[in-house]
């Protein structure tokens, strides 16, 4: 979940990409958002495993009347701290 600066908005974070060791950290998040329940995000990524072309998709449909989305493109952490 990111939440913006002020705290006004939050956003569910759609991607393959573990997140959790950002936890607490002023972030720089880039993506698609697709907000209150109109949207839905599609996250496709490719990779190898032993040789092996594998294909992930991750799709999210905003059915929660309060949820935004954003589809992931990339992150930079600006700070350890949000402050």
């Amino acid at each position: 979940m990111l939440t913006t600066v002020r705290g006004e908005q939050k956003y569910a974070l759609v991607t393959d990409d573990d997140l959790s060791k950002h936890i607490g950290h002023r972030m720089e998040i880039k993506g698609k958002a697709a907000d209150r329940g109109d949207g839905k995000v599609t996250i496709e990524s490719t990779g190898t495993s032993g040789g092996d072309k594998t294909k992930v998709k991750t799709e999210l449909k905003g059915d929660g009347p309060d949820m935004n989305y954003l589809g992931v493109k990339s992150v930079k952490m600006l700070s350890k701290s949000c402050m």
